[in-house]
């Protein structure tokens, strides 16, 4: 019997995905190969892609993939806080509402957390694995 749950990792851009999926790799070999559940690593191609791109993914890639429909879904949001450092390119993103969007394409979405990582330091609001 496999997980019965994913973890959706939404990063960024090629580099958030290389990172985090060295980080799966090593969880992994320290586990024996073995995970309490699945993830998926999605890259979004830039911070302004948060909202529509990944409620897309979620929506018509995951969701509608048999081995992960029935399955309790976790959401993290996962993006380097640089970009909000500089005040000269200032980004504005309304994390409620990109959350709020993810429930509406699956109501009963586990949970949405969001990691902030820079110069590799992790923060989580919430556990999720």
């Amino acid at each position: 019997m496999g997980p019965d749950k994913v973890v959706v990792l939404f990063v960024e851009g090629e580099t958030e995905e290389e990172f985090y999926s060295a980080i799966i790799k090593r969880l992994r070999e320290i586990n024996k190969g073995r995970l309490d559940c699945y993830i998926e690593v999605q890259a979004l191609k830039g911070i302004g892609n948060f909202k529509k791109k990944a409620e897309r993914i979620l929506s018509k890639g995951i969701l509608r993939n048999e081995k992960y429909r029935n399955l309790h879904t976790n959401v993290v949001l996962c993006y380097d806080s640089d970009v909000f450092d500089r005040d000269k390119n200032r980004v504005k993103i309304n994390w409620k509402d990109i959350e709020k969007g993810l429930k509406e394409k699956k109501p009963y979405l586990h949970s949405v957390a969001i990691i902030i990582h820079h110069n590799c330091l992790l923060y989580s609001n919430q556990a999720v694995f």
